[in-house]
């Protein structure tokens, strides 16, 4: 047999070396975001979730049909090196391994991933068709169901940005208030800035507003583009502080709180709307995207004969194998988020002794979660002044390990039917929860040796700035409705119940630290 017989179906021939690098590629690139693809699985299988799950198999569609139709005029896939999209990927990797160690937000990690994906697109489509993937890619990641989990961590920032714009038009009504974080007060009287005073789902519906507009009138990204959406999201947040401003003015100032509530939902669609009108407006100023002939448009991937042919085989061989290389590294380089251990792993968690409570045990679910993000919990059931209720306290300096119970009442089939910050005679604050048609009602805080608060967001932003600092999470059930004023005498037995906790949490480490020495 010669020795060339099996040239033609050699592993190391030209096509099956092609697709077997490109199967590594794949399943490389799928193995080191397995993470947070899975996260995406779990979220899109929520019966809340199946307006995106369906709003993102559309945009799959369109993207699919879009590339038969390029594909047909000699767009196909084919690898070509291209420095920009390999930066995009390289980058995209970098930043999503440094957020899975620094931070550990899915969120984070999942629009990495698909910059990422953007990116190495890059290296197999065509310029011109790279460049038009730009917006419904941004489409895709705004389909996701990001916009609850981001009002988390961009919330609480744009909260205090809107309130301290409120109290910049208060005090030109002449009405100066005194503001703490998102609470504002005027006359002893307090008004919060809650989450849905945030303004990040408008923020979230106006950017896909402006970007389907953006993909249908064809406009370019260009600085003028840029300059219009800046405009854009500048008018959300303005209209959204003169919505607080009026809503603030009316309750706590003329004190006409049911005015107060029928301007609330008038007010912040009237404000989306003129500020979608605006924007529409001014993007008829940008340019457009030229009309391009398909068919005789040069394709990019021309194959040359002679010396180029072999010089752009080289190429294409390289350069696969530096993507690969690249996502190994990356493999090697992943290392989860750090889960902080307790401050002290054997801290005792006891219910007041003024609640007649009885220990109950946390579900397989809960337990394996609080296992696994460095927590001590605890779950009561309790009578307190012919009140019945339950009672979970969780321990952890990881902020992960304390989430919004909200969640889960919601996860348990309980509807909340109605929720608000209750800010209390002593300035303390806590979440108040209005449960199954007010057949029950709930509250919660997170407390830490120095300070209070109801806002999960601001419990996350003061763990990124103090990791050591411990806290514990405070929920409470009841089996009833309960008036504020109870309410306020519960939450003053529990917080100086919590705060004795801490302080003997703090004092064994501080011994054992000692004793270390």
């Amino acid at each position: 047999m010669p020795p060339n017989a099996l040239s033609g179906t050699s592993l190391f021939s030209p096509p099956l070396y092609r697709i077997g690098v490109r199967v590594i590629i794949a399943t490389l690139f799928l193995w080191l975001f397995s993470p947070v693809l899975a996260w995406i699985g779990n979220q899109m299988l929520t019966p809340e979730n199946e307006f995106h799950v369906i709003a993102c198999l559309l945009l799959v569609g369109v993207a699919i049909h879009a590339y038969r139709r390029k594909a047909s005029s000699g767009h196909g896939l084919a690898f070509q090196w291209r420095m920009l999209p390999f930066a995009l990927l390289t980058t995209s990797c970098f930043a999503y391994l440094l957020n899975e160690y620094v931070t550990g937000i899915h969120i984070f990690s999942a629009t990495l991933m698909t910059t990422a994906s953007y990116g190495l697109l890059g290296l197999y489509v065509a310029p011109s068709l790279w460049r038009s993937a730009l917006i419904p890619c941004a489409l895709l990641i705004f389909a996701l169901p990001f916009e609850g989990y981001l009002d988390i961590y961009l919330g609480f920032p744009l909260r205090l940005l809107c309130a301290d714009l409120a109290g910049d038009l208060l005090s030109a009504l002449g009405v100066p208030p005194m503001s703490n974080e998102s609470i504002i007060l005027i006359e002893n009287k307090a008004a919060v800035v809650d989450l849905a005073c945030s303004g990040l789902k408008g923020i979230w519906a106006g950017m896909i507003f402006f970007l389907l507009l953006t993909w249908l009138e064809r406009k370019a990204l260009s600085w003028r583009w840029l300059a219009v959406l800046m405009l854009f999201l500048s008018a959300l947040i303005f209209f959204n502080a003169l919505r607080i401003t009026a809503l603030v003015y009316t309750d706590l100032a003329l004190d006409a709180p049911q005015v107060a509530d029928h301007i609330h939902t008038a007010l912040g669609a009237l404000g989306f709307v003129l500020s979608c009108a605006l924007a529409w407006l001014a993007l008829t100023l940008t340019p457009s995207r030229p009309q391009t002939d398909q068919n005789h448009a040069p394709s990019s991937f021309t194959c040359f004969s002679g010396s180029a042919s072999t010089e752009s085989s080289v190429w294409r061989r390289n350069g696969e194998l530096a993507i690969a290389a690249l996502l190994v590294l990356a493999l090697f380089g992943y290392t989860p988020h750090p889960k902080l251990t307790l401050a002290d792993a054997s801290v005792d968690l006891p219910a007041p002794p003024q609640f007649a409570a009885q220990a109950a045990p946390l579900s397989d679910i809960e337990a394996g979660f609080f296992d696994r993000n460095a927590a001590t919990a605890r779950k009561y059931l309790f009578s307190w002044r012919d009140m019945q209720g339950s009672l979970i306290l969780v321990h952890s300096r990881y902020w992960k390990a304390q989430h919004d119970p909200r969640n889960c009442y919601r996860s348990q089939g309980v509807s909340i039917d109605d929720e608000k910050t209750w800010v209390l005679p002593d300035q303390s604050e806590i979440k108040y929860l209005r449960l199954d048609q007010g057949a029950r009602s709930a509250f919660y805080w997170f407390q830490s040796a120095d300070r209070q608060t109801a806002d999960y967001s601001s419990r996350v932003f003061s763990a990124w700035r103090e990791p050591e600092q411990s806290w514990v999470m405070v929920s409470v059930a009841w089996n009833s409705m309960i008036s504020p004023d109870l309410a306020a005498q519960a939450t003053a037995l529990l917080r100086q119940h919590v705060q004795h906790i801490l302080t003997g949490a703090e004092t064994s480490g501080a011994e054992r630290s000692d004793n270390g020495k």
